[in-house]
């Protein structure tokens, strides 16, 4: 398939036209979506294709995890109505960005060049250019390759510590990714399985204290995992962990989500529970499939609960 024209990441970095590292010009038909500018109907088409058995995989956590919350969310309020003729409930102060979700370009803010191409504070969803709406008009669809950290750092005798600052490298993704025989193509949605999220499940005393002192292992924030993303043409990056890369972040101005978000314009995922999906892979010895995910279609806003599936 034609590959998109774009420049390297190193030529990116020694534009002198445009701040260090930045795609704003990458994308002129459609900006506002960013690097979902990869997926085109043709790679759409190709990654249904690849289809093997049917099987489809839930990657949505329950809204109500995690619980309790991380960084003073509060869980919605479930509010069920039993009628006499039907039976209705509403979901009241919800948080679109906990549990399993979807940032929106506009939920990223670098202290010097503001948000995504440049835009400044944005305050109001109606003013709102880069809003998660960007992603539902025509949904994150595409193939999906799954990178098992967790379970290539067993087989080397390593584990992230639950509660730690533990860091994955751009080596440790490459090596994953080889060890996996998966090579990744334009277009694709990378997610990454550090086990995060069964720590949580299998380690009832780790939720209570990972929420009073939120360490959380996760991708470096080094300019060499955005360099290997975007030369490798990924169109969105999701993880099991509330916070993707490593938290606290190693930096306040060049985070990865700064090198993403802000400076390339990559849809970030947080929470996607990938348990089963890595089993399943694991057990077939193949890690691509059909990954399809429909954002709320809500103008403006800064995340959305990412209602995604894997099918392979």
């Amino acid at each position: 398939m034609k590959a998109t024209k774009r420049p390297s990441y190193r030529e990116l970095l020694a534009n002198p036209a445009q701040p260090t590292g930045v795609a704003w010009e990458a994308f002129p038909t459609n900006p506002q979506r960013g690097t979902l500018n990869f997926v085109t109907p043709e790679r759409i088409a190709a990654a249904a294709k690849g289809i093997r058995n049917g099987r489809v995989f839930n990657l949505n956590w329950e809204l109500t995890f995690p619980d309790p919350c991380l960084f003073h969310q509060k869980l919605g309020e479930h509010t069920f109505f039993d009628g006499l003729a039907s039976t209705a409930d509403q979901l009241n102060k919800f948080c679109l960005q906990t549990s399993t979700h979807w940032d929106a370009l506009c939920a990223i803010h670098h202290p010097e060049r503001g948000h995504y191409m440049g835009l400044k504070k944005i305050t109001r969803p109606d003013a709102n250019p880069i809003g998660v709406d960007q992603f539902a008009k025509q949904g994150i669809v595409g193939r999906g390759v799954l990178v098992d950290i967790a379970r290539y750092l067993k087989k080397q005798g390593r584990r992230l510590t639950p509660i730690s600052q533990d860091v994955i490298t751009v080596a440790d993704l490459k090596a994953a990714l080889a060890a996996e025989n998966a090579a990744l193509e334009e277009g694709d949605i990378l997610l990454c399985r550090t086990g995060w999220m069964t720590d949580w499940r299998t380690i009832p005393a780790f939720r209570h204290d990972v929420a009073r002192n939120p360490l959380i292992p996760g991708l470096s924030g080094a300019a060499k995992i955005a360099e290997f993303l975007w030369d490798s043409g990924v169109a969105a990056l999701a993880c099991d962990t509330p916070t993707l890369e490593v938290f606290p972040f190693e930096s306040d101005t060049d985070s990865l989500h700064h090198r993403l978000a802000v400076n390339l314009g990559m849809p970030l995922g947080k929470l996607f529970d990938l348990d089963a999906l890595a089993a399943s892979c694991s057990l077939e010895r193949r890690y691509d499939f059909f990954f399809t995910s429909a954002p709320l279609n809500l103008p403006g806003a800064a995340g959305s609960p990412a209602n995604a599936l894997a099918v392979l």
